[in-house]
This record gives C-alpha cells, structure tokens and sequence, in this order.
C-alpha cells in the first residue's frame, strides 16, 4: 500500500494522495538506533490513525500526538529481540530499549 501511494503520487501526478516515507538508513547512536526515510518525511513524520469505512480509502490520516508509536523491537548483539520505545525527531524515528546498550537492529 505504501509503495503504491508513493507511486500514484510522484508517477501519475495524484497531488491528493500523500506519499508514505520509506526507510532510507539508519545509524547506531550508543544505546539507540536512528532510522532515516526518504524525502517524503522532509516535513517530518507523525502518529497518525487512518480514516476506515471510505470509498475511496486515500482521505489523509488523522494526527493522533498522543498515541505512543507500536510494535517496535529493537535486536541487541546477541541476536535477541526486545520490545522497544520509539520517539519522532523530526522526519527521523530514535529507537531504543531499556537494558540493550548495543543494538545492532531495528524492527
């Protein structure tokens, strides 16, 4: 869904659908991980709810701030998985989780 967002946007022109980030890079930073996305975070990212029920199904989602982001895990050196916090910077996404000082991956 995401990729066919993106593609009806920037290939047939559809300015009404918004295109949805997808994951560029990424950096260790310490004890967290920091994911970059593409150009189309440049005005930052957010928790947002979808609109269900609709027609047409591409209505823009609803800004929902208070909502703590989900099912995310963060993988430490050992190749354990271990459910992780995430915190928006921006149009960049900062995982981490307590007790994993090195992580190596982000899911």
């Amino acid at each position: 869904m995401r990729l066919a967002r993106s593609v009806l946007n920037k290939e047939y022109g559809l300015e009404n659908i918004t295109a949805c980030p997808l994951y560029k890079s990424h950096v260790i930073e310490r004890n967290t991980i920091r994911v970059f996305f593409t150009d189309d975070a440049r005005v930052g990212l957010m928790i947002a709810k979808k609109a269900t029920g609709l027609p047409d199904g591409f209505l823009p989602p609803a800004p929902s701030p208070d909502e703590k982001l989900q099912w995310l895990s963060i993988q430490d050196g050992s190749g354990q998985w271990h459910w992780a916090e995430g915190e928006i910077d921006g149009s960049q996404l900062v995982v981490s989780a307590e007790g994993v000082e090195k992580p190596v991956a982000v899911r």
